[in-house]
């Protein structure tokens, strides 16, 4: 072996394996050139990188100390077919490299390999080769394998034209009716409307509609329908009947008369109009909120308004929009206000809609301190450490981290394309994070003490949701 003239550092790939079904290879950095195995010396921009020759015995593989593997489809032109392959990325650290660093360096070399993904496999080897010799310093090692899977062992990858969000509703039942209602609720919906949505006819839909007002779970206002949640039937209103609703687009058109004390009469209901102040049971009068908390969906607003204590919820409906619902109430020591926002699609009318809501709540509620926006959702596992996938029941809070502080929330509202060649060149990004992190300070600084508070808080929020469960359950 030859040490190079500069000393720099070689990055190697040695094939140990080949065959029509599987194929094997070894990456791996040395300061000398092996002058009789090298079967190429890579120049100009790819200087430092040697194929070697095929050895006749396979060298001794080392333990790895991190290993990951995915699957990929491979498509034939001339046979016109497809078949998965499964690829094993087996990583040997440098000594000395501590375990969270190792994986933290592995994570970013696969998110690295993975962006713009390459389409062949010398493109795909010589990207890794490449990232080893320009950086990744912490990795000595990578054993790579090639794989090709029987059919009975495939991984199923669902087909993305069935989730196109363009493609028709095969059959609609009564529950894609009440996803509907329970997406633009605050707000109300037309029979047409929701037809529209779904596409199918006004008859069926009207047809699940009365299913659903006979189950307790919709109702009609006017020539709009509703979700309905019999949840707040006993948050102290002055008339349960009526679910505190408040008419807003009636009263623009002067068909009710008011009282004395501040509440409406229309049409025989009586409607509760004062939502920013309210009194407890005990005939003292609520402080002002200081938390509000947002949701987006329907299932995540019933969550929220379990954990709320002596509550009382306003539902302001106007008819054609602009909807809000508020409920008020205490979270241990803190006054909050909860409201839901209607999700009426992506669109920037719609993201519009959600602003104005926000306005609105700050605007009726002068004291709010901190605002949370809570919600459900998914994660995609974590690439390294099994340790840090997201399980169901985890909590996530989102904060700003790192050098180069990354913003707690970053939205991507658009891409830039060059004009010319008509390229995605980038994202339009708005990013945006807290005054105050004091939520992810207390999260990292007593995360043990907080779990097991968080227990004893879903299990009363629990049994409280299913003692309280109305009208009858609605599947798809």
């Amino acid at each position: 072996m030859t040490p190079t003239s500069s000393g720099a550092t070689l990055v190697y790939l040695t094939p140990i394996r080949q065959s029509p079904t599987h194929n094997a290879a070894i990456i791996h950095r040395s300061l000398e050139i092996d002058e009789s195995s090298a079967f190429h010396v890579a120049g100009g921009e790819h200087t430092g990188i040697i194929i070697n020759k095929q050895p006749e015995k396979a060298p001794d593989m080392s333990e790895p100390d991190i290993s990951l593997s995915f699957s990929v489809w491979l498509n034939s032109r001339s046979e016109n077919s497809t078949t998965q392959e499964k690829r094993i990325l087996n990583f040997v650290m440098s000594s000395g490299i501590p375990d969270d660093e190792g994986k933290a360096l592995v994570h970013d070399f696969f998110k690295q390999l993975m962006t713009g993904f390459p389409k062949d496999y010398v493109s795909f080897l010589k990207r890794m080769m490449t990232m080893l010799l320009k950086g990744f310093r912490g990795i000595e090692s990578l054993a790579v394998e090639f794989q090709l899977v029987d059919k009975e062992q495939q991984v199923a990858i669902p087909d993305a034209a069935q989730y196109d969000s363009g493609s028709e509703l095969e059959e609609v039942t009564a529950g894609h009716v009440q996803e509907i209602l329970e997406h633009a609720f605050p707000n109300g919906l037309t029979v047409a409307a929701i037809a529209e949505s779904l596409r199918c006819n006004e008859e069926e839909v009207s047809k699940f509609l009365h299913e659903l007002e006979y189950s307790g779970i919709a109702r009609r206002l006017d020539d709009e329908w509703i979700r309905y949640d019999p949840r707040h039937d006993d948050e102290g209103h002055e008339d349960n009947q009526q679910h505190g609703i408040e008419d807003t687009a009636s009263q623009e058109n002067g068909k009710q008369n008011q009282n004395g004390n501040g509440t409406h009469h229309h049409q025989g209901r009586h409607i509760d109009a004062r939502y920013t102040a309210f009194t407890y049971g005990n005939g003292h009068k609520a402080p002002e909120p200081t938390v509000a908390i947002i949701s987006c969906l329907f299932l995540e607003k019933q969550a929220i308004d379990a954990i709320i204590e002596d509550s009382k919820t306003i539902h302001k409906y106007k008819s054609g929009g602009d909807s809000n619902v508020y409920t008020m109430g205490r979270i241990g020591e803190h006054q909050v206000v909860a409201t839901k926002l209607a999700v009426i699609g992506d669109t920037r009318e719609a993201i519009t809609s959600a602003g104005s809501i926000t306005t609105r709540l700050l605007g009726n509620f002068q004291n709010i301190e901190h605002v949370f926006v809570v919600g459900v959702g998914g994660a995609v596992p974590h690439y390294t450490d099994a340790k840090k996938h997201a399980r169901l029941g985890d909590v996530f809070v989102s904060h700003g981290h790192g050098p180069q502080s990354i913003a707690a929330y970053i939205y991507a509202n658009d891409v830039l394309v060059d004009r010319d060649s008509k390229v995605v060149t980038g994202f339009s990004v708005r990013k945006w994070s807290p005054q105050d992190s004091v939520i992810s300070r207390i999260v990292e600084e007593g995360a043990d003490g907080i779990v097991d508070q968080w227990h004893d808080y879903t299990n009363h929020t629990t049994k409280k949701l299913n003692a309280n469960q109305g009208g009858k359950l609605i599947l798809f």
